[in-house]
């Protein structure tokens, strides 16, 4: 059995892709310290170990008990679709810095 006060403090950070004709989704899972703040709608938040990749907080709701998590934290999209980012970039750098598709 889970143990259930570690998986409250756990969070899944998810964050959407935006390319011209595609998306992707990707996601990072870290324990938020005792003591420390749950991320909230509007804030900045994102994985410590990954600084970089902090967006604005969209929304956050609680996880399915499967997933050993206690928070979905949904951050702001990352939009390609301009030519300013490029996509392909974009997704390297979530994976080198530990995000799963």
């Amino acid at each position: 059995m889970a143990d259930v006060t570690a998986a409250a403090r756990r969070v899944r950070y998810e964050v959407h892709i935006l390319g011209v004709a595609t998306a992707e989704r990707f996601y990072f899972e870290e324990a938020i310290p005792v003591g420390s703040a749950m991320p909230r709608t509007g804030e900045l938040a994102g994985p410590m170990q990954s600084k970089a990749s902090w967006r604005r907080v969209t929304a956050v709701e609680p996880a399915p008990v499967r997933w050993n998590v206690g928070l979905i934290v949904h951050l702001e999209p990352i939009d390609c679709s301009y030519l300013e980012r490029d996509f392909e970039v974009e997704i390297g750098a979530l994976r080198d810095a530990g995000w799963k598709p």
